[in-house]
C-alpha cells in the first residue's frame, strides 16, 4: 500500500511585487488610515497557500482562483471560509473578507468585499491566497502535506545524510520526492518499498535499502 498525501499548498514560486496594500490604494483608502493600519498590524501568523488568483471575471470584482487544496469542500460556503490572507508572498499578505465563493463551468470564482470593480480584481492577478496553518484540514495517519515534507533531511538505510526534499512530484504511479544535495538531484519514490519512516518532529525521512536509489 502506498502512502497518500494531501496538499495544503504547492511549493510557491515567489516573485517580487507590490503588496496588496499598494493594489488597494486605488479603492480610495485614505493615506492616514493605511499608515495607522500598518502601525497597528499584529504579528503575521503562519500562513499556507491554498490558491492563486488567475484573473478577473465579469465586472463586479470577482476573480478566478486556481485551488491548491486537495480537499474539494475547502471552498464550500457551508465551511465558513470568510477570512483569507492575500499577497504576492507570506510577508506581504493581508487579511481580506470573502463576500462569495462559487463554481462556474468548473472554475472557482471568488469575490472579496474589498474588490468592487473589474479593475480592482485585475490588479490582484497572480496574488496567492493563504489561510492560517491552524485552519488546515486534519490528516489521517500516513498522510502529509507537501509543505511539511519540503526541507526535510533524507537519511539512507546506512544512516548517511543524502540531502533534503526540494519538491514533491506527482506521477500516475506514485508521488516522488525530489532530493537535492551538493548540486545533485535524486528522485525517490514515496512508497513503502523505499521509505522506512517519516518523522515530522525531527524533520527527517529515513529510507530503506533499495538498490540503485542513489546511482548517478
Amino acid at each position: 500500500m502506498r502512502w497518500r498525501r494531501r496538499r495544503g499548498s504547492e511549493p510557491l514560486l515567489k516573485s517580487p511585487a507590490d503588496s496588496l496594500a499598494c493594489c488597494l490604494r486605488a479603492e480610495g483608502e485614505p493615506q492616514a488610515d493605511r499608515e495607522a493600519r500598518h502601525l497597528n498590524r499584529p504579528v503575521q501568523p503562519d500562513l499556507v497557500a491554498i490558491g492563486r488568483i488567475r484573473g478577473a471575471v465579469g465586472v463586479r470584482g470577482e476573480v478566478r482562483v486556481e485551488s491548491f487544496s486537495s480537499f474539494p469542500d475547502r471552498w464550500g460556503e457551508e465551511n465558513g471560509l470568510q477570512i483569507l490572507f492575500i499577497g504576492r508572498d507570506e510577508a506581504s499578505a493581508e487579511m481580506v473578507r470573502v463576500a462569495s465563493c462559487r463554481t462556474s463551468s468548473g472554475s472557482l470564482i471568488v469575490h472579496f468585499e474589498s474588490a468592487g470593480s473589474r479593475d480592482a480584481a485585475e490588479r490582484l492577478r497572480g496574488a496567492y491566497l493563504y489561510i492560517e496553518a491552524s485552519a488546515l484540514h486534519p490528516l489521517s495517519e500516513g498522510e502529509y502535506f507537501i509543505h511539511d515534507l519540503i526541507g526535510m533531511e533524507v537519511i539512507d538505510a546506512a544512516g548517511s545524510a543524502r540531502g533534503r526534499v526540494a519538491d514533491v512530484l506527482t506521477t500516475p504511479a506514485n508521488d516522488v520526492l525530489l532530493v537535492r544535495d551538493a548540486g545533485r538531484e535524486h528522485a525517490i519514490p514515496f512508497i513503502h518499498d523505499a521509505v522506512e519512516l517519516v518523522d515530522p518532529l525531527r524533520r527527517m525521512i529515513r529510507l530503506k535499502a533499495l538498490e540503485g536509489m542513489f546511482e548517478d
